[in-house]
Formats: structure tokens, sequence, C-alpha cells
């Protein structure tokens, strides 16, 4: 828990200390986004094996206007292995083989818990 002290006649002086805090914990979250996709990427080429899928997979991350929402799109992110879903989620005549969802499973969790820890 973060306390701040404050004299509420300094009421300017109060609220650009929260704004600070607001600054410092939203940049310790993308950084840890960022760690974590790219965690996330190696972990999912690990378990592919060479080729043009392993080579596709990459990670971003994006912060909304309101620097609020922080995503993460880790994948075939330009289309290069348009094959990718197939593997993920088998067809007809071919059982499924993902890759994507072991790792979303492994990662998602552990970012969420992080970033709502992290403190300024």
């Amino acid at each position: 828990m973060i306390t701040v002290k404050q004299k509420l006649q300094d009421q300017q002086g109060f609220k650009k200390k929260l704004e600070a805090i607001k600054k410092n914990i939203l940049y310790k979250q993308i950084a840890f986004a960022r760690q974590i996709s790219v965690d996330m990427t190696e972990n999912i080429k690990q378990n592919l094996p060479n080729g043009n899928l392993q080579k596709s997979i990459e990670s971003e991350v994006e912060i909304s206007n309101q620097e609020t929402n922080i995503n993460i799109k880790t994948g075939d992110l330009k289309g290069k292995a348009p094959y990718a879903k197939f593997l993920e989620y088998g067809t007809s005549k071919m059982k499924a083989r993902p890759f994507l969802t072991p790792a979303l499973a492994k990662y998602s969790k552990l970012l969420a818990e992080k970033i709502r820890n992290i403190k300024g």
C-alpha cells in the first residue's frame, strides 16, 4: 500500500505527487509487460521446430491513449506463416499442436499478478 501524507493546504503539490506516483507505476508496468512479452516469445519459439513459423513469432506491447490498458500481442503478427492457426487448433485431418495457448496460460497469470503488485 502506498501512503502519501500531505497537508490539504497544498493541493497542487499533492496532485503533482499523485501524478508522479501514477506515472512511476505505469512505467514499471510497461517495462514489466515488455519483459514478459520477450520471455513469452522466446518460450513459444522454443516449443516450435526451426522454420518460418518459429521465425515469424514476435510480440509487441501497446498502451492505450488513456494509459490505463497495456496489451501484449504475441504470435505470427504479420501473417508470415498462415498455417499457424492449423497447428494451434488442428483441422479435421490433423490433431492440434498448440504452441501459443500453453505460453499464454503460463504468462497471463504471472503478468496480471505482477502488474497488480507494482508499487510506485
